[in-house]
């Protein structure tokens, strides 16, 4: 299945992140929220949302590690947690 433009920005954003490895994300793992996508791409959150749940997720080039937590008042937000599956 083909990506589309966006998914493959998406795919190049991902895979950079992947390949950083420091003392809070060692190789492959890395994190991202659908807000961060989305103003990544100048794109809405759903729609970064789908992008990293619904294709890259459903195609296995991620995979969902933890759950994030939404920013709140007075609580952080805390990015979802991936892995990368593809080699570079």
């Amino acid at each position: 299945m083909a990506l589309s433009e966006r998914e493959q920005w998406a795919y190049r954003i991902l895979r950079d992140l992947a390949m950083r490895v420091s003392d809070e994300s060692p190789e492959r793992i890395f994190f991202m929220s659908a807000d961060e996508m989305g103003i990544r791409l100048g794109i809405s959150t759903i729609q970064g949302n789908r992008i990293l749940k619904r294709k890259l997720t459903k195609l296995g080039i991620i995979d969902f590690v933890e759950n994030g937590v939404r920013r709140t008042k007075g609580q952080r937000g805390i990015e979802t947690t991936y892995i990368w599956n593809v080699s570079y």
